[in-house]
């Protein structure tokens, strides 16, 4: 598990306005660069560059550049509204990180600021009276580059509010967060169920907030200094309040060392996916659900969303049979695993509660259902079936004409759900 330090810090460098720095910052070194060797390039390509040439360039740049990036914020604050109006609105931050649109709005306002300080510097004679001919090559390439990046994001916008590429960004994303807990199943610590019956001293959050990260290097710091075990009972994506017990020890801690180990919990505003594959189910559910509310009625969707999750999920319970053989690398802390049945919850319970009166949405849940009670050798066949139970009985409740509840109930059967309800005439 990475530090506190490293996830702050990547948290940050998927923040737009960095890259936007990034690339400014790097405008005015180019010209810097340009300014130091342009006496070399001259003598050494024996090229003379007419100043007119290299400023009409510029000029050209300074002119295009701003209102071209003025319109690409546009249509990634389109985007925003888009998914929120359309997927939902826990999805935004990942089209806010997309690194193809932040790429293209960073270039475009660095090759803006570029080619301002480029006309401000020959304008004081920085160049002399002669063209630059490393300001003009500069230039030249320049406009090669923006000419790619504005290919790319041209092609790029057509996929960018897209509900099913913001379902897929969802998908990766929950994928990508049960990739590092099936690395790390217990957060690379010993498992919460070893601890014993001891309680332990409880300690208080003393903070409101959802966890989106837990610094399990700093925790073992500050048991080994204090010469005991810590107990960790939340996960990331837990809400705590002031007054939640966090954590436990086997021995009292002074102030300092309590102080440490609330540090080492990162907390925020909202649910982050890089540490919390629940959020990514739930997120996805959400998908599945909005479609099927009766303002858009868009079963197709629902069930790819459906299908996401079961992906994800199905990964999840095919890995857990290597849980308990992984590597404590933090021999001094006592950690929970994500709970399966919850995971179940998150995806399954919406979307067999909105979409129960729709046959298709209602078949594909209890194949889907089907498939999950077979993953990891039938680990959790039997909370697949209650589910599926659940499921076809909501279905039965909500469906009007017998043939629907006679075909549901038939689908149930063939995807191994064992007692099927009578419906109530």
């Amino acid at each position: 598990m990475v530090s506190r330090f490293s996830f702050l810090v990547g948290t940050i460098l998927r923040r737009l306005w960095l890259r936007a720095a990034l690339f400014a910052g790097l405008s005015l070194v180019t010209v810097v660069v340009a300014y130091i060797l342009d006496p070399y390039l001259a003598d050494l390509l024996s090229l003379h560059v007419d100043r007119a040439a290299t400023e009409a360039l510029l000029q050209l740049l300074a002119t295009s550049m701003l209102p071209v990036t003025t319109f690409s914020l546009s249509t990634m604050v389109s985007g925003f509204s888009a998914a929120t109006s359309n997927v939902t609105p826990r999805a935004t931050p990942l089209v806010t990180e997309d690194r193809t649109a932040q790429n293209a709005i960073s270039i475009f306002l660095g090759s803006f600021i570029y080619a301002v300080m480029g006309l401000v510097t020959m304008h004081l004679g920085f160049f002399g009276d002669e063209g630059s001919i490393s300001l003009f090559c500069v230039s030249l390439a320049m406009m090669i580059w923006i000419v790619v990046t504005f290919l790319r994001w041209m092609d790029h916008l057509s996929t960018l509010v897209r509900v099913d590429e913001t379902t897929k960004r969802v998908e990766d994303a929950a994928d990508d967060a049960f990739g590092r807990w099936i690395e790390h199943p217990f957060l690379g610590a010993r498992p919460h169920q070893d601890w014993g019956p001891d309680a332990g001293f409880p300690i208080l959050s003393g903070r409101d907030g959802y966890l989106q990260h837990a610094d399990m290097g700093a925790l073992q710091a500050v048991a080994t200094a204090a010469g005991t075990e810590i107990r960790l009972d939340i996960v990331p994506g837990a809400y705590l309040h002031k007054r939640l017990a966090v954590a436990a020890s086997r021995k009292p801690l002074d102030a300092g060392a309590q102080a440490a180990l609330i540090d080492a919990l990162s907390l925020g505003d909202r649910r982050t996916f890089e540490n919390d594959p629940r959020f990514g189910l739930i997120t996805i559910a959400e998908i599945a659900s909005r479609a099927l509310s009766p303002g858009i009625n868009d079963p197709g969707t629902a069930i790819a969303a459906l299908n996401a999750g079961a992906r994800v999920l199905g990964r999840w319970i095919d890995a857990e049979e290597c849980h308990e053989t992984c590597e404590v690398v933090h021999p001094a802390i006592f950690a929970r695993r994500l709970g399966t049945a919850d995971m179940f919850d998150d995806l399954i319970r919406p979307v067999a509660r909105d979409g129960a009166g729709l046959l298709e949405v209602a078949i594909r849940l209890q194949k889907i259902l089907g498939i999950l009670a077979l993953a990891g050798d039938g680990r959790h066949a039997e909370l697949a079936r209650r589910h599926a139970q659940s499921a076809l009985e909501r279905s039965l409740a909500a469906m009007d004409r017998p043939e629907d509840a006679t075909l549901i109930t038939d689908v149930a059967r063939g995807c191994g759900v064992d007692t099927v309800p009578v419906r109530a005439s």
